[in-house]
């Protein structure tokens, strides 16, 4: 039985769609141009994995963004994500489950000391617990194995 693993989760080429997407529409709503300088698009900043989405963005689209900025990204030369089986036995219990949003999790990215004062993380996993009351599951982390930092032709700041 062949299963998609994808039907309602996050996947990265999804996301890299979805945000080139958003960056043609801010493009076209300020009456930006593509120029070979590039000085007139979007910039584009991608936080914790979103830095990896805005990576590969950058990498396949880089006409669409003037500047780049990864902020905590997660990227490591030495991870590859392992691809996931082609072919598997569906579990219907297991794949229809809805895991709930909690503290812990909403705050993880906060975990290194001094990175954030505590108010402002906790602040920001509030926030996070009332937009997000689902945790976002993730599949297809293998396409993440395409970060490649030498194909950015884009002006980059790394903030880690």
């Amino acid at each position: 039985m062949v299963q998609s693993i994808c039907v309602g989760k996050v996947v990265p080429h999804r996301c890299v769609n979805d945000t080139e997407t958003v960056l043609k529409w801010v493009a076209e709503r300020h009456g930006l141009r593509d120029h070979k300088e590039k000085l007139e698009m979007p910039a584009l900043l991608g936080w914790s994995q979103g830095a990896l989405v805005a990576q590969l963005v950058a990498q396949k689209s880089p006409r669409l963004l003037s500047k780049l900025i990864l902020y905590g990204s997660i990227y490591d030369p030495l991870v590859r994500y392992p691809r996931a089986p082609l072919y598997t036995k569906r579990n219907a219990n297991k794949a229809d489950v809805v895991i709930q949003n909690e503290y812990d999790a909403a705050i993880e990215d906060f975990t290194i000391e001094g990175s954030i004062a505590p108010e402002q993380a906790d602040s920001f996993a509030e926030a996070a617990l009332l937009t997000d009351p689902e945790k976002s599951m993730w599949a297809r982390l293998d396409e993440f194995n395409n970060c490649d930092p030498a194909r950015v032709n884009v002006p980059t700041l790394v903030v880690s």
